[in-house]
């Protein structure tokens, strides 16, 4: 194969190229938000290219079967880019399908500990879960019929996700639930790209590195909001979550941002002393405004609003951040690894919106809300 950068991506830029103007346009999702009820939504879907789920969710009523259909859309949308390219661009592709291998064991390993641990009937929802060979061969119905996560662990013994969730076995996960083992998987994804793109060209590697950068950046900083306010994490705990190769969050720094107004990192709140609406995000984004300036507009401390809806302003500023690093990528030297890495970044954001709108609407969900857990 002609090692030429024009060689490696000419074919697959320009195919990627079309493709990326269609993801979810403003206009797009705005349509989506504003929709009336879930039908509408549908509705909506059928008009802009997503027939297929239209057909799906007109046949069943069902929307984990819509989920199911869009999840497979997923996959073959990662091997038609797999089918286009060659050599180590290829194998890198093919490494990227990772990041839907770890979501089909997140959802079965939720159903696993709602069945087997907190003895919930999950029949019903096996069916929808991927059963076909992703990357690895996996055996997913051994895992489904999995006494202990310790059969889990044994079962996937042939993959590289053995070595992720052995070190929870014998830990108490009736009390704990298995949340951090699904960080741990999603620490493994960044990871294993990172290793993967050793193996590319020298300026592919450096475009990996820069694009993965800014994408952990964003998760983490994302995840410190909506942890800070949804789970009773301690510092220590919340470090340990986070996703390896971007902003070196340290302990303090995370502590700070944990703390209530009035207290000192680390400690306790004082008697009395609430938590500032809303100040754990101006925190947060302060540490990340010099490399990403949009989010000085909340670092800088501007007021007004629930802290619901600052962290809702918060995650579009995250998600202005992401498309301009994005643009940066499309409109720059167009011959790089970059372009396949955006394109599927911004399928899987996709993905997440349009299932976060299909659950918004049938729970009646306002729009702000699920602006917030889409991005």
């Amino acid at each position: 194969m002609n090692s030429s950068p024009v060689s490696r991506y000419g074919f697959i830029n320009a195919k990627l190229r079309a493709k990326i103007s269609s993801i979810l346009p403003d206009e797009f999702r705005d349509g989506l938000l504003r929709a009336p009820t879930l039908e509408d939504v549908f509705a909506f879907l059928n008009e802009n290219g997503f027939s297929r789920l239209t057909e799906v969710y007109t046949r069943t009523g069902d929307l984990q079967s819509v989920e199911a259909e869009l999840f497979i859309g997923q996959i073959e949308q990662y091997r038609e880019v797999v089918r286009n390219t060659e050599g180590s661009v290829r194998d890198f592709s093919s490494a990227l399908t990772v990041k839907l291998e770890i979501e089909n064991l997140k959802n079965l390993l939720r159903l696993w500990y709602g069945s087997r641990i907190k003895k919930r009937p999950m029949d019903h929802r096996v069916g929808y879960i991927y059963k076909e060979r992703i990357l690895h061969a996996i055996p997913w119905d051994a895992l489904i019929n999995a006494a202990s996560l310790s059969d889990i662990a044994e079962a996937l013994g042939d993959s590289p996700y053995q070595a992720v969730v052995q070190p929870y076995v014998g830990t108490p996960v009736e009390q704990e639930g298995i949340f951090f083992l699904e960080t741990s998987l999603d620490r493994f994804y960044y990871r294993f790209l990172l290793d993967e793109a050793a193996k590319l060209p020298t300026a592919d590697r450096r475009t990996v590195k820069k694009i993965l950068t800014a994408e952990i950046d964003l998760q983490n900083l994302s995840w410190i909001i909506r942890f800070s306010r949804f789970y009773a994490l301690t510092p220590e705990e919340l470090t340990a979550i986070l996703l390896p190769g971007g902003y070196p969050f340290s302990r303090e720094e995370i502590a700070s941002i944990l703390a209530r107004e009035g207290e000192r990192p680390g400690q306790g709140p004082g008697p009395g002393i609430p938590r500032e609406e809303g100040s754990h995000i101006t925190r947060a984004a302060g540490l990340l405004s010099r490399r990403y300036p949009a989010l000085q507009a909340v670092a800088g401390g501007e007021r007004g609003g629930s802290a619901s809806a600052r962290a809702a302003m918060f995650e579009q500023l995250l998600d202005q951040v992401r498309r301009k690093e994005f643009v940066k990528i499309i409109t720059g030297y167009p011959f790089t690894i970059g372009i396949v890495l955006v394109y599927f970044f911004l399928r899987s954001r996709e993905s997440r919106f349009l299932t976060t709108v299909f659950n918004g609407k049938f729970y009646g969900w306002e729009g702000s809300r699920m602006r917030e857990f889409a991005e």
